[in-house]
């Protein structure tokens, strides 16, 4: 892409979720406290901030595909796996706090043609504050309390299996997901798309996904709730996500496959966050 190509880009950046959307400069979720052993499972996952990637391959899967609408969001991924790959763990943490460039400029012969050239935009054009505004959504979470690689120990760990990862990744929305797909996974991670969608739609997609892409036993996690002590049943958490889900026909039978799974919160040490977790 040339320059007049990203600039018309950015000029689109809006807070839809939407090809050209902003990002999370980190997870908004406890993925620290909610993913569980990946170990030989092969593990579908939301880009986002890229956090989910790596928070996969850190629980043990080498065998990760990522999906996302977000045109920035593959990019933003591959950035952080450069930087994990290539600087030192303290300069690493560092260049995690605030993409300093500098450090960006070591980094950027190992990334793609297309990421090289946004980011080398992106830090010729803008200053520091202007990216974070532009690009990013406000920070809410540090990047310690939600990721597993805030850790020497795992952080050597990631390095390793990311040496050896199978990873494609699938610049689409869910509802077209499937026209990608060949195989079948054992883990989906679809972080909080179900906020953010028709309700009755998501709860089919989610069982066809089920039914045609996930292995036996196999689990999707397909909803994150934030600060709440009040969810006691799966019914009660899928209503959380939104007071639309108590309208779905099919609610009362699909929740007999959904667990709430509570997890200390994001954000607060004195309350809860949940995740919804469909299993077949």
């Amino acid at each position: 892409m040339d320059k007049e190509c990203f600039e018309n880009n950015l000029k689109q950046l809006g807070d839809d979720f939407g090809k050209y959307g902003k990002l999370y400069f980190c997870t908004n979720e406890n993925l620290k406290g909610y993913i569980p052993d990946l170990n030989n499972k092969k593990v579908l996952s939301v880009s986002a901030s890229g956090d989910h990637l790596l928070n996969c391959i850190c629980a043990g899967s080498i065998n990760v595909d990522t999906f996302d609408i977000n045109f920035y969001s593959p990019l933003y991924q591959e950035l952080k796996i450069q930087a994990i790959l290539n600087l030192p763990n303290d300069e690493l943490y560092s260049f995690f706090e605030c993409l300093n460039y500098p450090t960006y400029t070591r980094l950027r012969r190992n990334l793609s043609e297309i990421t090289r050239e946004f980011f080398d935009f992106l830090y010729h054009n803008y200053s520091y504050n202007q990216i974070m505004n532009l690009l990013f959504y406000p920070r809410d979470v540090d990047n310690k309390d939600v990721n597993n690689y805030y850790n020497a120990d795992m952080l050597d760990i990631l390095r390793g299996n990311l040496e050896r990862l199978v990873h494609s990744h699938f610049n689409t929305n869910l509802y077209n997901l499937s026209y990608f797909l060949e195989e079948k996974y054992d883990t989906f991670f679809l972080s909080n798309i179900s906020h953010y969608t028709e309700p009755e739609s998501f709860i089919n997609y989610l069982k066809y996904l089920s039914d045609y892409y996930l292995n036996d036993g196999g689990e999707i996690y397909f909803g994150y709730i934030y600060n709440t002590n009040d969810v006691h049943t799966p019914i009660d958490g899928i209503r959380h996500i939104s007071d639309k889900y108590s309208q779905c026909k099919d609610l009362k039978s699909f929740s007999r496959y959904v667990e709430v799974r509570v997890i200390d919160s994001a954000e607060y040490s004195s309350s809860k966050d949940a995740v919804l977790v469909y299993h077949k």
